[in-house]
């Protein structure tokens, strides 16, 4: 999912594919990325981005959290933080959600 905002600063969604750019790297690795930079990361996907500053906080299996900005040293130690505790309840909304439906399912013969 994406904001409007993402069209505007992009024009169309990147489709970043297995093992391309730096939020396939957070979601294998597991280890959140916060970029004051983003263009100066090894692993940026497009470094005419116009994004500057990103954070790329991995979900579990469910995929990673990214958020960005265009402006240089865009999100402070509060952002982040805020990134982090969404990201923890985005994941115990998804596996609770996951338990659930698990639990009505009917067995399989």
């Amino acid at each position: 999912a994406v904001t409007d905002r993402v069209g505007t600063v992009f024009g169309t969604v990147p489709q970043i594919g297995r093992d391309e750019g730096l939020i396939w790297r957070v979601y294998e690795s597991g280890s959140p990325v916060f970029a004051a930079d983003v263009r100066n990361h090894p692993d940026i996907y497009n470094s005419e981005t116009p994004i500057r500053t990103e954070l790329v906080i991995p979900a579990g299996d469910y995929g990673v959290f990214v958020a960005g900005t265009t402006a240089s040293e865009g999100f402070d130690t509060t952002d982040k933080k805020l990134a982090d505790v969404l990201v923890a309840t985005l994941k115990r909304t998804l596996e609770s959600s996951d338990m659930e439906y698990t639990e009505r399912e009917p067995p399989r013969r």
